[in-house]
């Protein structure tokens, strides 16, 4: 679960991020990825999720769509994703 500002959100079953607003609602679906972290931030219209096969997935709030798809080096896990809240850093805490 990851909030900001008025958005949530929530991740179901592993492989589903639910995002939820006061004008919005959308589901992503991650077909065989399992989603181990996430994080929003309405100021930059972004959520980032991280996968359990070293992904770090970029969707758009404004579109319920996946942006961008970021393969880590390695067998590199993420754990946690913070989203700075001035200069919009994509910061990733990996194992």
């Amino acid at each position: 679960i990851s909030t900001s500002g008025k958005y949530i959100a929530v991740v179901s079953e592993e492989a589903t991020l639910f995002i939820k607003g006061p004008s919005l609602k959308y589901s992503i679906p991650f077909y065989g990825d399992s989603i181990c972290c996430c994080s929003i931030s309405d100021t930059f219209g972004i959520v980032i999720c991280g996968t359990n096969s070293g992904k770090i997935v970029i969707c758009s709030l404004s579109e319920g769509k996946i942006i961008n798809i970021l393969k880590l080096e390695g067998k590199i896990k993420p754990k946690k994703i913070l989203i700075t809240p001035s200069w919009g850093f994509i910061l990733v805490h990996a194992t």
